[in-house]
């Protein structure tokens, strides 16, 4: 069998050679094999348009199986037969369900989120009611007590004087502590002090007390607790390290064992009174966010170090009734080995003068947490 030419396999296809370089020598150039055009006809050169095809045909091109022009009232082929042309539903695909669906769903979210304002202000009407009576009620119960103090110590004082809104500091006389004994309003509710110096006062509390006990109170004064805090002198701005060998870095060093029972017994004692701190959040984060930065400058810190100087006192305060600490077992106070961080005057003030230092650079601060720094402070 003999081979064709190499002229006649070019001329295959019936399309005459194009004519080639000779500067290649005979060969194609390199931009045509990197990238060849499809050949192309000379007769099937322009591409043929795409037929027209009907979205909804009537039912008469139906039937008769031919193309409908879609025109309204009557298609073409329906005007000149003149029958009646009729078109169906066209019935929605899933795609327009899907846009559908989606659209009713943004247009029900648009309905809520333009109620949601209404919505909550009908919820807080009721609750801001209730504090507007309790408010006033609790106005309406003071003031009476409060216009007869005011009648008797304050008679020579002019209208404009009394009108101030910050009025001027006086004399620890001047704070008058209602000793009387708690009374009834209208309602048969009895109107009972929750500082912590006049629960003494509270009927219950007087009936389980010892005598001796409500005669010393008496002996007090109306504002000791004024008096007492007045008299006492400025506390001092040193601070030991404990244990004292440990240097400058001394916080850094302190056992986790003591930091907790510091902060145990200030959650048994204090915090039960006033409800300051809230003990899962601070042995989740406070205390961590502490303990990471190395007690440096930060407001969990300085609560840290409040809460470990009012622990000392608590710890003291156990030592003295003779109860057991948080935490343990026995019935009576068992001295933990880390009891010599409370033997100072007063207890715990290296902790709350470490706590002033950083505090310097805190105090701009106005959220939550310097609020609570403060509060434990006083």
């Amino acid at each position: 069998m003999s081979k064709r030419p190499y002229e006649e396999s070019l001329f295959h296809g019936g399309s005459p050679p194009e004519s080639i370089d000779n500067s290649h020598n005979g060969l194609l150039p390199i931009n045509d094999l990197l990238s060849p055009e499809p050949p192309q006809s000379i007769s099937g050169s322009v591409k043929k348009p795409r037929n027209f095809i009907a979205t909804v045909a009537c039912e008469t091109c139906r039937l008769k199986k031919t193309r409908c022009d879609e025109s309204r009232p009557k298609c073409g082929l329906c005007k000149s037969l003149g029958l009646e042309c009729v078109y169906n539903e066209r019935k929605s695909s899933k795609r327009d369900q899907s846009l559908s669906l989606i659209m009713s769903t943004l247009h029900r979210l648009e309905t809520k989120l333009e109620h949601i304002s209404s919505a909550v202000r009908d919820d807080m009407q009721p609750l801001h009611q209730q504090m507007l009576h309790a408010l006033e009620g609790l106005r309406d119960a003071a003031t009476p007590r409060q216009s007869g103090r005011a009648s008797d110590k304050h008679a020579s004082l002019s209208n404009s004087q009394s009108q101030h809104l910050t009025p001027k500091m006086g004399e620890p006389d001047d704070f008058v502590f209602d000793e009387r004994p708690n009374t009834t309003d209208s309602n048969g509710h009895v109107s009972i002090s929750f500082s912590q110096h006049g629960v003494i006062l509270w009927p219950g509390a007087r009936e389980i007390l010892p005598r001796r006990l409500l005669e010393a109170h008496e002996r007090l004064g109306r504002n000791y607790v004024i008096d007492l805090e007045m008299k006492r002198s400025h506390l001092p701005m040193y601070t030991y390290p404990y244990p004292p060998q440990a240097g400058e870095d001394w916080l850094e060093a302190l056992p986790l064992a003591m930091i907790k029972g510091l902060s145990d017994a200030f959650f048994a004692t204090f915090n039960l009174f006033t409800p300051i701190m809230d003990k899962t959040f601070y042995f989740a984060f406070t205390l961590g966010a502490a303990i990471e930065s190395g007690f440096g400058y930060t407001i969990e810190t300085c609560l840290v170090l409040n809460v470990m100087a009012l622990g000392c006192l608590a710890v003291l305060s156990h030592q003295e009734g003779n109860y057991p600490l948080p935490g343990t077992r026995s019935s009576r106070f068992e001295p933990p080995e880390w009891m010599g961080v409370i033997h100072e005057e007063p207890p715990g003030l290296r902790f709350f003068n470490e706590a002033r230092r950083r505090i310097g650079f805190l105090m701009c601060d106005n959220d939550i947490q310097s609020c609570q720094f403060y509060l434990l402070s006083s």
